[in-house]
């Protein structure tokens, strides 16, 4: 409806007066106009002229505030999005704590963490080991990793929630839970070469597991 209006207007001649004051139409009022009550006189007078102008005001106005509206409306808040990841990690075990995630077997701590972007609303999810055994507390996980990074992890990127949560759902699933499947040292050592470069291992980690370089 709204195109056509528009390809209506190109086809009439307004009177640049009756633009100019429509155009002062507030903000405020914008939001209420329906598009049943928007519709063009029948009768293109110079009176018709002025009422098709209004009708199509009010229709774009009518759609930019509605376009506007579903946008706001497809955004996750940070807190429904921490939220949703609280549901999909919970079922694995792992305990919240602010935007940590944890859970631990005899030999190992395994953690989950959220971290945020300084310049986006956008989010990483890095995940990691830690030693039991091993006293050094200089990091945050003795072997580190990160999910691959996702268009759902990208609070400005608009999605109905269903899909974002189906995505995480599946990356989590594919590249997180086997990960967690790891119980002991030796488990960690067969599959370092899935969980991290050799560089991005602290030297006193090596030493620890014995790792030649």
């Amino acid at each position: 409806m709204l195109q056509c209006f528009l390809q209506l207007r190109r086809d009439l001649t307004v009177s640049s007066a009756a633009e100019k004051v429509l155009s002062y139409l507030p903000n405020s009022a914008r939001g209420i106009f329906s598009l049943q009550n928007a519709l063009p006189s029948a009768n293109f007078g110079s009176t018709g002229r002025l009422h098709y102008f209004s009708a199509v005001h009010k229709v774009r106005a009518h759609a930019s505030y509605m376009g506007v509206m579903m946008h706001r409306g497809q955004l996750m808040t940070n807190e429904e999005f921490k939220n949703l990841i609280n549901q999909l990690l919970s079922p694995l075990g792992l305990k919240r704590r602010g935007n940590y995630w944890r859970t631990e077997t005899e030999h190992l701590e395994k953690i989950c963490n959220l971290q945020k972007c300084n310049f986006s609303n956008l989010y990483y999810f890095n995940y990691g080991f830690n030693f039991k055994n091993l006293k050094y507390d200089d990091v945050t996980t003795h072997i580190g990793s990160r999910l691959s990074q996702i268009t759902a992890f990208d609070l400005e990127a608009t999605m109905n929630d269903s899909t974002r949560r189906e995505l995480l759902e599946q990356l989590i699933s594919t590249e997180l839970t086997p990960k967690l499947q790891l119980n002991t040292e030796a488990d960690i050592i067969g599959h370092l070469s899935e969980l991290t470069h050799p560089n991005a291992i602290p030297l006193k980690v090596k030493e620890y597991l014995q790792l030649n370089d």
